[in-house]
């Protein structure tokens, strides 16, 4: 991935990226503004140890064109889908998507159209307890993503009541 004029986009067919500077906590969220589409995949990723190696682990919150949202767990690379999908919720520029993990719930948030954040749902997995690294990964040169953040939650001196997902009134 690569930052044009403050927004994420793929260089080549097909890109991730983590943040290496630090890990985030074990309990966080994240958030994303989908700009444009890539007709096939938008992924945010969380928890991640050995990022950016061939046996990365963590979880992954994705968005595919026409089929919906999904929460994977990575093994060694490799996805395991955590339930069901959530459906083809029809995202358009502008539109939102969230993770929030606390303990062993994974949870995935839309906000559409400015209208408030909605918990999809929860999934439950404890394969991957600890804190790591968060990234975004893009499956075609034609996404883009902007507003990238988030933060441990419960951090001293924080106040995760000003992140879009604790401040959603849930």
């Amino acid at each position: 991935l690569k930052i044009v004029s403050n927004q994420v986009v793929v260089e080549a067919a097909d890109g991730g990226s983590w943040w290496n500077a630090a890990t985030f906590g074990a309990d966080l969220e994240l958030y994303i503004t989908h700009v444009a589409e890539d007709g096939t995949g938008q992924r945010t990723l969380a928890r991640l140890v050995s990022a950016g190696t061939t046996g990365c682990d963590g979880y992954e919150v994705s968005w595919f064109t026409g089929n919906g949202l999904y929460v994977f767990r990575i093994d060694n690379t490799v996805e395991t889908q955590l339930g069901a999908s959530w459906g083809d919720l029809a995202m358009t520029a502008g539109d939102l998507t969230g993770i929030e993990i606390i303990g062993d719930g994974i949870s995935m948030y839309t906000n559409f159209g400015g209208a408030g954040w909605v918990n999809r749902g929860t999934r439950t997995d404890s394969t991957y307890p600890d804190a790591g690294n968060v990234g975004l990964q893009l499956d075609t040169t034609t996404g883009i993503l902007d507003g990238f953040s988030g933060g441990t939650l419960g951090v001293v001196g924080g106040n995760p009541s000003q992140l879009p997902l604790r401040g959603a009134g849930k």
